[in-house]
């Protein structure tokens, strides 16, 4: 029992992790609550069932096609709206984010329909894998892998290039880096390109294991807030973690409680972190006061 909450949890985690880095690697950059990072999510999944129904894309161009699709969108959001209000007040930011989710959420179902769907059989497809007893559906064990390889890949932009430093001296500090040569309109720019290429290949993975529907973006972009607020805002191994942790936490309560008892504890959980560890796992008290 306990081996087959693990399996069904671990994809659905990776799902809220790519939310959850989306949502810490633009924070972290540009200080910004991005409220629609789940609508792009909602965005890639719709990229994927149009290039795989009708250009008839395999998995490893869908993926790229979709990824390109979501981050090119990001950055004309962020070019077009965020830009000129990027030193207004806070709470005016979030509520444009929030507004740019609403937009995404009421665009879909003009353009792709109501009706939920799922990706073709031949997206992430192959044989299941046998885990002694256990068959693991490709689309579960495809998830998990990609996850991991995408956020390795992730890591080292960020920690072995030029270009992740950039960004990490960008979110340190704006204006030193400006002194210091960096275009930190570009980097801001990037790391949304970069938020936006993890919502395009989330959303083929959500769209693989969860029905594409206009609101499966508010669902899953609540839960990888929650992730990112367990991890710790701004960090990219608490998003991870987060995220795993989560999919897991609503896996079990499903299994040895009830499913319909799985968003009423994930969100008791994140008030008990904000009570004890408001900082979240992997975040510092410093940054709280802050």
């Amino acid at each position: 029992m306990i081996v087959d909450i693990i399996l069904s949890g671990l994809p659905i985690g990776c799902i809220y992790a790519f939310v959850a880095l989306g949502f810490s690697l633009i924070f972290s950059s540009v200080r910004l609550l991005h409220l629609a990072q789940g609508e792009l999510i909602m965005v890639g999944a719709y990229a994927g069932l149009l290039f795989s129904t009708v250009y008839q894309f395999p998995t490893a161009p869908l993926l790229l096609a979709a990824c390109l699709s979501v981050a090119i969108l990001a950055v004309i959001i962020e070019r077009v709206i965020y830009r000129p209000i990027m030193y207004s007040h806070a709470s005016n930011r979030i509520i444009c984010t929030l507004a740019v989710g609403i937009i995404l959420r009421n665009l879909i179902p003009v353009l792709g329909g109501t009706r939920p769907q799922n990706l073709p059989p031949a997206i992430l497809g192959g044989e299941p894998l046998m885990l002694g007893a256990r068959a693991i559906v490709p689309a579960y064990y495809w998830t998990i892998i990609i996850s991991c390889l995408v956020m390795v890949a992730l890591t080292a932009l960020l920690l072995k290039t030029k270009v992740g430093l950039a960004i990490r001296a960008t979110a340190y500090n704006r204006k030193i880096s400006d002194l210091m040569g960096i275009n930190t309109g570009s980097m801001l720019s990037l790391s949304f390109f970069i938020g936006g290429a993890l919502a395009g290949i989330g959303g083929i993975l959500a769209g693989k294991i969860l029905f594409i529907n206009p609101g499966m973006g508010f669902g899953v972009g609540i839960k990888g807030f929650i992730a990112a607020v367990l991890g710790g805002w701004g960090s990219l191994p608490g998003a991870v973690v987060g995220g795993l942790g989560l999919g897991l936490i609503e896996n079990w309560v499903a299994g040895f409680i009830s499913s319909g008892y799985k968003d009423a504890i994930t969100f008791l959980v994140l008030v008990f972190f904000l009570i004890f560890r408001p900082q979240g796992i992997f975040g510092h008290k410093d940054q709280v006061r802050s």
